[in-house]
């Protein structure tokens, strides 16, 4: 499904949004930062609840939204806003486990394990969805040269990276 996800949007992807709630809020920020590290599509992470108040209103067509509900109340919010965002035509793909069901978004991956687990599942999914968009957008994630290659740029990033290490006398 990655794959083909990443076929079917190519290059053109003006940004992702990844949507968690409770214990897959850590798995939405890990999916943005992950795309964000082997792609050079814009993505960002919030709530499901709150992306209505948050982001959706800069939002721009034809964004991707990942959905990762946990269980059947979190699937119940995420299936809403796949409905919601149908109507403006946008790609919705909801990861999760078979009791947290997104019957109305676009795409599904379906992940192994009990809601406890939900969130391993769905990082390994989005891991694999971050490096197949990597490869449509024409970067490769194996090596992240698009990263290095703005030596400025990555210089700055590795001393932010350094400072936010608390503790380790860098």
């Amino acid at each position: 499904m990655c794959r083909a996800l990443a076929a079917e949007s190519g290059a053109g992807v003006p940004g992702l949004r990844f949507l968690g709630v409770g214990q897959s809020l850590a798995a939405a920020d890990y999916g943005a930062a992950k795309c964000v590290e082997v792609t050079t599509i814009p993505a960002w992470s919030d709530d499901i609840e709150e992306f209505a108040h948050r982001q959706y209103w800069s939002m721009k067509r034809g964004e991707i939204v990942v959905l990762l509900p946990v269980d059947a109340a979190s699937a119940g919010y995420a299936d809403a806003t796949a409905d919601a965002l149908g109507r403006l035509g946008t790609p919705t793909v909801a990861i999760g486990p078979g009791a947290a069901a997104v019957p109305r978004a676009r795409h599904t991956i379906a992940t192994p394990g009990t809601d406890a687990e939900a969130w391993l599942g769905q990082s390994v999914a989005l891991q694999l969805l971050a490096y197949r968009l990597g490869l449509a957008n024409g970067t490769d994630p194996n090596t992240r040269r698009h990263l290095k290659s703005d030596t400025e740029r990555f210089a700055v990033s590795r001393r932010l990276t350094r400072l936010s290490l608390l503790g380790t006398g860098a």
